[in-house]
């Protein structure tokens, strides 16, 4: 007790002595450095001189280049060889504000000077280049001091600009008042304007105003290294001997002999001052202090009152101190930043107005820090000391020197022989606890350990425990019925009343209480894993835990066991707790509960007035300002602000406001992580936080705002992400005539295309640059302003034409806002079209438009009533067409009733010649009739372009020929002379068979037609001789032709009528010569179509009484060809009838040698009777025929009688032949069953449909019954020979079987499941039923369809068939055979063998050897 008085004494002394000393002398600042040492962009290790200009930027020189400095960014300047307006040289030594705000660079080389408008250099004055600059000092009214090393002292008055007539003045051994050397090092002025000179050799003064030269001084006769007048015009004279002079009055100083200064000696202890370059830099510290730079020694703060200093050197135990001792130069910025630079250590940076945090850390080199940096645990170990438990150890840190930053250390580890191992293993301490009776309980990973401190040796003893296995424990408590609390991350929650075993000096740990989270149980802890024990101002103990929410414990009563209730994050409900990790618990001083979360952030927790109520949970997270939503530790300080240790640094709460305010590394923290219960408060205010890297401790009262306020500066303009430069050219013209911090206010013009923008920005507040914020905002285009954290830039795409303002605020790493943007007005061109010029165009063209539009409509309701006279033509052309058109389709059903009777009887022998005779002439009758109706039918098609070109190449000649000569017969029955004529034997051009035959037939038939009896008729082919082309497709390909003329020497057209026989319906004005053989009007129409298919032409000549001859041109290439009009084959395509064989009506006769075949059934389906009835009496002497009116009770008779082969028309009501067709395909009982359709529609498209659904055969009404007939021979006998392939013996699967894909996957799957089931004796034919998941009536009808076989039979025939390749082989005996195809009977699968084959195994085996 004695001890700690004499401590409070002592202490009392102490601050009283610093509380009277401070305001009249002040206090050595406690300086801790951050290093640019080749790092953070400044590449240069040695640092000559640092300067602020005007704007706030800072200016570094250095051996290798000027560096500027915003916060963010090195901007390097150096020399360019081809560049006039750059650096003079790379090495700086001196740098000087002019008095326009310029940069004077004093450069190895001669003065450069940099122009902050024009951001160029130039070298000013020419005079002195090559000279080494050692000193400038610039004047108000624009003149210039210059010293050199070796060149004397220069003075350029303002009035010249160019230099070139400087005074010099040099030494001059002779004359007194000469300067005393021309090594100059130094120049200034006192406040009487005279100039002071320090060189090699001492100080040199001249007079303002004065001829007399300068005065030295007997004292001042040593090497001068820096002269400095401070605030109060006292001189202050740095020598290389490290000795500092002040004069007092400088002005009045004018005597050689005159010693009224003062001198101050550093006491330092220097074997040989020659290392040492003296007092090079001196600056201006706070109040009547002084920063002086001593090279090769350090950096001093000197008290110019009392003489008092204070030495920062590098200390290779403190990374934060000075990087060198060789100081350059020393530099307070206006935000008062130090700046210190060195040779060879880079720039050092202080902030001044850092916040007062001390930092204890972990030193590798020193005994006397922390165990290890990483900090779990802080309590009071007494007066003026704590215990902190670290990952590697105990430590007991003692401040009784009054000093936090220069604590004793003593370190106690729970096994010292581990500590002293060579390994050191680590013994983490996560949790220390001081009991009432002063009994310390420390858990590690080896559980908690019972320790006693000798309170005079400071020794500690270890104990074991009954709690030595109870790992991970992170929290304790002693509540204030003093029992005991421990937390553990695995074993859950323990309370123990302390108290020893009878007669001994051992705990008794019988009656601990242990916890578990248990949620069959009611009022169980709500998790095992306890993170953090509190207990309330009433008594209450508080638990958190691990992902289980926050739990208060209700004491058990009567002896019973504690229960729990607990509170936890609820998604439904927005008052609950916002996460389950709880970290940390504090009641403040109004009674309020602070919860921290790990992950949920900060929660206010408001109690129920209720007993059974429910608590009501505050959320705040790092959207309302907190630091990070990770808690660890929570404290109060004395004005009721919460202080919350997190990941992301500390941030303070004021609970009145709901303001955060944080701090982090930048400011002096150990990092922006921290520990969970690494936080204590001492009684004397102080906070303590714990994290990876090691203690922080301060008083909430020493934190000051730094109230500087940031200068914001847009640092970059970018169009379309290119910077654009001071007098850089952009599109022509030059944008920027001046930097953007000089523009004031001038707007720069942009064009249109210019519309792609970037900002960059910069805040001139250099104290921690990372912390500063922005917020910017562009007038014209945003409504609000935006605030930018991370990001130093604003881009904008896209903008319109109109005028922009872009504006900028800082905020310092305090969040002082500076209210005063910094701005940059810009305007966006309309492009022309967007001009007052281009609307002007636009509204006469509007106008142009309205008259055009009005005379358009004038115009067109004068043409409607020719255009309606059109339509009326055009409407009644239509409905003549339509009307052919529909007739045709009526016409060629009984058209096909006439024709095949006729045939019929035509074919029998018994009949009169007079009969025949007129039964051929309406055979004759009936063909043209049909011809008619299919010229209706090609016509129509051509209307709705149906026609397609379908062109192969083939022999013009034969064909051409072909079709003359097939109009014989008529021509020698008018006794005509048909002649055909050819140049040329053969000729292979590309056409389409089936349109130029009905070209020459319309064309032949119509000269046969129109020609009198004994008439002569030509068809000649040949091929111009001179080579003639024609042009194709609008004049695009030239192409060679063949013509072909059809010449008769008929009646003739007349002239005037001849450009319009190719037109619809037209026809030549009869006369009564030809009324009798007027046609339709359309075939000449179907000839042009054609032939305008073909890209050929057809033309007439004719004259009245003399004939007419036709000439068409075919082009002989295929260039003009489209790739969808070439044929894949080169022979003519005959009209298919079906899918299974072509079927000509020559193959009659093969059908008739054909074997006798066993009678089939036939199903008719037609609407027609007639057509049923001609069907069947063609049909009946060979098969069984049934008949069927409609599709559905066709359906009904298919199902019934399942026929051979089904006929079907297309056209039926109810159920038409393609819905008919489909519904047999896709029925498995039905599928197999052949189907020919039968219709009048003839149509490419009709026809694909009908194969789609699934039809055999395609024939087209009419037609001929012995065609029908000899296609459902050959169906049926594709079948039937189908049938018959599976019962040869060669015949092992289907794979070779012509079948449709539903017949092929059928007897496919079979046999895929025999080859499974080969071996298999007992697979038979039920399982193979099942196996193709089909009805058994089905299987076998379907089968025996395919195969001829009944199911069993075609089983056996498969595994004999199997047996005969393997006895083949010859590499089994015969069992192993009958074994391997699934006989179990060796021999009677010898005699199936030979019931199948004609001959037994053996005999096949010995065959297949030889």
């Amino acid at each position: 007790m004695k001890k700690a008085i004499n401590f409070c004494l002592r202490n009392f002394c102490f601050i009283s002595t610093l509380l009277l000393i401070i305001p009249i002398f002040g206090q050595p600042p406690d300086l801790k450095f951050e290093h640019f040492i080749d790092d953070k962009g400044l590449s240069q290790s040695s640092v000559m001189k640092v300067l602020q200009d005007r704007e706030g930027y800072l200016w570094m020189a250095t051996p290798n280049g000027l560096y500027k400095y915003d916060g963010k960014t090195f901007t390097i300047y150096r020399h360019e060889a081809n560049n006039p307006n750059s650096l003079i040289n790379n090495s700086v030594y001196e740098l000087e504000l002019d008095s326009s705000g310029n940069i004077l660079i004093g450069t190895g080389s001669g003065l450069s000077k940099f122009n902050q408008i024009t951001e160029t250099f130039t070298t000013f004055p020419t005079v002195l280049r090559d000279k080494r600059i050692s000193a400038i000092y610039p004047e108000e009214d624009g003149s210039l001091w210059v010293g050199t090393l070796h060149s004397g002292l220069y003075h350029f008055k303002g009035s010249d600009i160019t230099g070139e007539k400087p005074e010099r003045y040099l030494h001059q051994p002779n004359i007194a008042s000469s300067i005393n050397s021309n090594q100059i090092h130094s120049i200034t002025k006192d406040g009487e304007g005279n100039l002071w000179v320090g060189t090699v050799n001492g100080v040199n003064k001249m007079k303002k105003d004065s001829e007399n030269g300068f005065i030295q001084f007997d004292v001042l006769n040593e090497s001068v290294k820096s002269l400095f007048l401070d605030r109060k015009s006292r001189l202050w004279i740095g020598l290389e001997g490290l000795l500092l002079f002040c004069i007092e009055h400088p002005e009045n100083f004018d005597s050689p002999e005159q010693t009224n200064f003062k001198k101050f000696d550093f006491d330092l202890e220097l074997t040989d001052k020659a290392e040492y370059g003296g007092l090079i830099a001196i600056n201006q510290a706070s109040g009547d202090n002084l920063w002086l730079g001593i090279h090769g020694v350090g950096l001093y703060w000197f008290n110019s009152q009392n003489g008092v200093y204070k030495l920062y050197a590098p200390d290779v135990l403190d990374t934060q101190s000075l990087s060198s001792t060789k100081v350059e130069t020393v530099l307070v910025d206006r935000f008062n930043v130090l700046w210190v630079g060195t040779e060879e250590g880079g720039l050092n940076k202080c902030d001044l107005e850092k916040k007062d945090i001390a930092f204890l850390r972990k030193n590798v080199l020193s005994k006397n820090s922390l165990s290890n940096p990483s900090v779990n645990a802080i309590i009071q170990g007494g007066q003026n000391s704590i215990w902190v438990g670290s990952e590697n150890g105990l430590n007991h840190i003692d401040f009784t020197s009054g000093n936090f930053e220069e604590p004793s250390f003593r370190h106690y580890y729970l096994n010292n022989e581990w500590a002293r191992t060579e390994k050191a293993i680590q013994q983490p301490i996560w949790s220390i606890l001081n009991d009432q009776d002063d009994d310390y309980w420390v858990s590690g990973a080896d559980g908690i350990t019972h320790m006693t401190v000798d309170p005079k040796t400071k020794k500690a003893v270890f104990h074991q425990n009954g709690f030595n296995e109870m790992i991970e424990v992170f929290s304790s408590l002693e509540d204030s019925e003093g029992n005991l609390w421990f937390g553990s991350f695995v074993e859950g929650l323990v309370k123990w009343k302390k108290r020893k075993l009878p007669n001994s000096k051992l705990f008794d740990f019988s009656e601990a209480e242990y916890y578990l989270a248990n949620q069959d149980k009611e009022g169980s802890i709500s998790g095992s894993e306890i993170s953090c024990l509190y207990e309330d101002s009433k008594g209450n103990i508080w638990v958190g835990t691990l992902q289980g929410g926050l739990n208060l414990v209700v004491p058990g009563k009567n002896g019973q066991r504690d229960t729990f209730i607990s509170y936890q994050h609820d998604p439904e409900n927005s008052n609950s707790l916002s996460h389950n990790s709880v970290f940390s618990i504090h009641e403040d001083k109004n009674g309020n509960y602070w919860i921290g979360t790990f992950g949920g952030g900060l929660n206010k927790m408001q109690l129920s007035e209720t007993a059974d109520g429910q608590p009501k949970f505050k959320n705040y997270t790092e959207d309302d300002g907190l630091a990070n939503d990770a808690i660890y530790g929570i404290l109060e300080d004395e004005d009721g602000k919460l202080w919350i240790s997190t990941d992301n640094g500390v941030s303070s709460f004021d609970p009145k406001t709901e303001v955060f305010k944080n701090i982090n590394k930048e400011d002096g923290l150990q990092g922006n992580n921290f520990r969970k219960n690494a936080y204590f408060k001492n009684e004397d205010g102080y906070l303590f936080f714990g994290g990876f890297k090691g203690l922080n401790i301060f008083h909430p009262n020493n934190l000051k705002d730094n109230t500087i306020p940031a200068i914001p500066k847009i640092t970059t303009f970018k169009i379309k992400n290119e910077t654009v430069n001071v007098g850089q050219k952009i599109n022509g013209r030059v944008l920027l005539n001046r930097s953007l911090s000089t523009l004031n206010g001038e707007e720069i013009v942009l064009y249109h295309d210019e519309s792609a923008l970037t900002f960059e920005f910069a805040a001139l507040h250099f104290a921690a640059p990372e912390k500063n914020r922005f917020s910017y905002k562009l007038e014209g285009f945003d409504d609000d302003w935006h605030n930018s954290k991370e990001t130093s830039f604003a881009h904008y795409t896209n903008l319109s034409p109109g005028e922009y303002a872009f504006k900028v605020k800082a905020a310092n790493n305090d969040g002082i806002w500076n209210e005063t943007p910094a701005s940059l007005k810009f305007s966006i061109s309309p492009p022309f079209w967007m001009t007052g010029w281009a609307f002007l165009l636009y509204a006469l063209a509007l106008t142009l438009i309205f008259l055009g539009i009005r005379s358009y409509f004038h115009l067109k309701a004068k043409e409607r009533t020719a255009i309606k006279v059109q339509h009326e033509i055009e409407k009644a052309n239509k409905l003549k067409l339509q009307f052919f058109t529909n007739i045709s389709h009526d016409f060629k059903t009984p058209i096909t009733l006439i024709m095949n009777p006729l045939e019929e009887i035509l074919e029998e022998l018994d009949i009169s010649n007079s009969l025949r005779k007129k039964l051929g002439v309406m055979q004759r009758n009936a063909d043209y009739l049909l011809r008619l109706v299919n010229q209706l039918m090609e016509f129509r098609k051509i209307e709705v372009g149906e026609t397609k070109l379908v062109a192969t190449k083939s022999n013009i000649v034969h064909f051409v020929r072909e079709i003359t000569f097939s109009f014989k017969a008529l021509a020698s029955k008018k006794n005509i002379d048909l002649v055909f004529e050819s140049q040329l034997y053969a000729f292979d051009i590309w056409f389409d068979w089936d349109k130029l035959e009905k070209v020459l037939n319309n064309l032949i038939s119509n000269a046969v037609k129109f020609t009198d009896e004994g008439g002569n008729i030509i068809v000649r082919l040949f091929s111009p001789k001179d080579n003639s082309t024609i042009y194709i497709k609008g004049g695009e390909i030239k192409s060679e032709y063949v013509c072909i003329e059809i010449e008769d020497n008929g009646p003739g057209i007349p002239h005037d009528q001849q450009p319009h026989i190719f037109e619809r319906f037209y026809q030549v004005n009869k006369t009564a010569e030809t009324a009798s053989k007027s046609g339709s009007g359309i075939g000449l129409a179907i000839t042009k179509d054609l032939m305008d298919l073909h890209y050929g032409s057809v033309e007439v000549d004719s004259k009245m009484g003399e004939g007419s001859r036709f000439i068409l041109k075919l082009p002989t290439g295929r260039e003009h060809l489209l790739p969808e009009e070439i044929a894949a084959f080169s022979e003519p395509e005959k009209q298919t009838v079906s899918l299974v064989s072509k079927v000509t009506l020559n193959e009659s006769e093969k059908a008739k040698k054909k074997v006798h075949l066993k009678k089939k059934s036939v199903l008719v389906v037609d609407d027609n009777e007639d057509i049923r009835s001609l069907v069947k009496n063609g049909l009946h002497k060979k098969y069984h025929v049934l008949e069927a009116d409609t599709g559905k009770i066709g359906l009904k008779i298919v199902l019934q009688e399942l026929p051979d082969l089904i006929i079907s028309d297309v056209l039926m009501p109810e159920m038409d032949g393609i819905e008919f067709c489909d519904r047999l395909k896709s029925n498995i009982r039905t599928k197999h069953i052949p189907i020919i359709l039968l219709t009048a529609l003839n149509s490419v498209e009709h026809r694909i449909e009908g194969i789609e659904s699934g039809a055999d055969a395609y024939i087209p009404k009419p037609f001929k019954m012995k065609l029908l007939s000899i296609t459902v021979d050959k169906l049926i006998e594709s079948w039937e020979s189908i049938r018959l392939r599976f019962m040869t013996k060669e015949q092992l699967t289907p794979k070779e079987v012509v079948l449709d894909s539903e017949d092929k996957k059928f007897l496919d799957r079979i046999m895929e499941l025999m080859e499974e089931q080969m071996s298999n004796e007992n697979y038979q034919i039920e399982q193979l039923v099942d196996d193709m998941h089909t009805s058994r009536s089905t299987f076998f009808r379907r089968l025996k369809k395919l195969t001829g076989q009944p199911p069993n039979d075609f089983i056996r025939m498969i595994r004999l068939q199997r047996a005969a390749q393997l006895l083949e082989q010859g590499e089994l005996s015969i069992a192993e055979v009958s074994y391997k195809v699934g006989f179990n009977d060796p021999n009677y699968f010898g005699k199936c063998f030979r019931k199948q084959f004609g001959e037994a195994p053996s005999r096949y085996l010995s065959k297949s050897e030889v």
